[in-house]
């Protein structure tokens, strides 16, 4: 097990702890070479470590499962109990016991409610705590709802400023913060202008070559171009908590690139963006990457959204594999509001693979309510005609397939997801027809429950969080909480969906909204995106 405050980086804030005001340390719940990639988790390093009055200090977990060592931050070595405040940045509901194992290990209880007035207040935030918090409320002191840039500061100063935990309900009505038990209904808090909002130009780069502690798209830092999406897909929590499509101007974006460029002496950029393929200057911005020698990695592109130009730019950057997300059937693209035909995702993929892409992606969904067995079947066809067209060898085709999991504040959230011997016999099925065409890989449907379990789940989930994290994480620990809470995934989200326990945050889009998706889902009705007709959700 490796002493992950031993890491050589660049660009590492090192602030004298004894001498500040309010003590912060930033911790991810996940292994280094994840957290490390992540820009959320960098933001707010650099947004705290920005004022002269705090000092912050990160920590990652050193192993997923199993018994975890004494935490201990990488700029100092400190431990977490020395620090006024901890913050957990979380993007993946299945991260939510790496939470609790991190307060174990540090002598912190993970529920609030047996931690004396001296410890350290817990404030989690991160996607799917926007989404729903509730799951976290008995471990979490404070829940941050929506964007760090907007409120993160005046938290952690009002914060600061209170007697003792007794008191934390005096600061219920900041935007973006949820207090458990207060009354409360909290805001989501989302910045307007990109081109205003903070944004990290330094970045920590690691600079050991062990692949432990390598970024998930390697030496290189990020750039986020887009936020936020408008085109509604009605499984996507990024498309409704996240809302509206938000873009910086190509100046701003000019200028940022420069900087990220100079301060962290790399020369490829990975570029951020749930709906990157909408951004009006993404082929400018290609070619000013070209034109400076900088390599370039892309998300996940829409293939009705991408043109022929930026396809051509794309080898050029040096991104060798291009990734597209058909997810599933045309029948059910169009009830998910999703319309791409499988003619424009051939089509697409052929000419990219023309131009030089050497690999393609393609991410599949399964357990989509009202499935039958012919939307798997015409998965299964999509990937044989695209293989055929392109000429690629299987193992230059990858395709991911992962059960769909409902997400709160998304029309979907009303509904179960399937049970896990249906999942997996509907995910051995895509295995075996897809196994000699290309790569599969995928969620475990019974994790995929799991996930769904913590989306849509109730406060008395942090009890079994906890247990988790005592029984020392992983698919074993959750089978034994399962059993041991008697908690049967179905019939436990059945009461509790009903009783729609996300609502104690307000994300911007309205109830009324999400029930006319949810009905226009299953008639089949499209909804067209924000940029070319205003549906009234709420956000604006």
């Amino acid at each position: 097990m490796y002493k992950v405050f031993e890491i050589r980086e660049k660009n590492i804030v090192r602030k004298n702890l004894l001498r500040a005001d309010i003590k912060v340390a930033i911790c991810y719940p996940s292994i280094y070479r994840v957290a490390v990639s992540s820009l959320g988790y960098q933001l707010i390093y650099f947004l705290l470590n920005s004022q002269e009055e705090i000092a912050c200090e990160r920590a990652v977990l050193s192993s997923q499962k199993g018994p975890e060592p004494p935490v201990k931050t990488l700029e100092s070595g400190s431990p977490l109990k020395f620090f006024d405040i901890i913050i957990f940045s979380v993007h993946y509901e299945l991260d939510y016991p790496n939470i609790a194992r991190m307060l174990l290990a540090s002598g912190i209880n993970p529920l609030k409610h047996k931690r004396g007035l001296k410890d350290p207040i817990v404030v989690v935030g991160g996607p799917p705590i926007t989404a729903n918090p509730v799951p976290l409320e008995s471990i979490a002191d404070v829940l941050y709802i929506g964007e760090a840039e907007y409120s993160l500061l005046k938290l952690v100063y009002e914060i600061h400023a209170l007697e003792n935990r007794k008191d934390l309900y005096k600061i219920s009505d900041i935007k973006g913060v949820y207090v458990p038990g207060s009354e409360t209904r909290a805001q989501r808090a989302w910045v307007r202008d990109l081109d205003k909002a903070f944004h990290p130009s330094s970045q920590i780069i690691p600079l050991s070559d062990k692949s432990e502690f390598q970024p998930v798209f390697g030496r290189a830092a990020q750039l986020e171009v887009t936020r936020g999406c408008g085109r509604g897909c009605r499984f996507c929590l990024l498309g409704y908590s996240f809302r509206p499509y938000r873009e910086r101007s190509f100046p701003v974006i000019e200028s940022l690139l420069k900087k990220i460029i100079e301060k962290n002496g790399v020369l490829k950029i990975v570029l951020i963006g749930s709906s990157l393929s909408d951004y009006k200057y993404l082929q400018k911005l290609l070619e000013t990457c070209i034109e400076e020698n900088i390599q370039a990695s892309l998300p996940a592109l829409r293939t009705d959204a991408v043109e022929d130009e930026v396809l051509e730019l794309i080898p050029r950057l040096g991104q060798r594999t291009l990734t597209f997300a058909p997810e599933t059937s045309i029948r059910l693209r169009i009830k998910l509001n999703k319309p791409i035909e499988n003619s424009e995702i051939i089509e697409k993929t052929e000419n990219a693979v023309a131009k030089g892409v050497k690999n393609i992606k393609l991410y599949f969904l399964y357990g989509v309510p009202g499935e039958s067995k012919q939307d798997l079947i015409e998965i299964v066809e999509l990937v044989k005609r695209i293989k055929n067209k392109v000429k690629l060898s299987k193992e230059n085709i990858r395709v991911s397939i992962n059960p769909l999991i409902p997400k709160a504040h998304t029309p979907l959230q009303w509904t179960v997801i399937e049970e896990v011997s249906i999942l997996r016999r509907k995910r051995r099925f895509l295995l075996e027809k897809l196994g000699s065409l290309a790569r599969v890989e995928g969620y475990d449907p019974f994790e995929a429950q799991i996930q769904a379990l913590l989306s849509l789940g109730g406060s008395q989930l942090g009890e079994i969080v906890a247990y988790v994290a005592e029984a020392g994480g992983g698919r074993q620990a959750w089978r034994k909480a399962l059993r041991r809470f008697q908690i049967n995934v179905q019939k436990y989200l059945e009461k509790t969906i009903a009783k729609e326990p996300w609502s104690v945050v307000d994300v911007g889009v309205s109830r009324d909204f999400l029930e006319k998706e949810y009905k226009k889902f299953h008639e089949g009705i499209l909804t067209p995106p924000c940029s070319t007709f205003c549906s009234k959700c709420g956000v604006c």
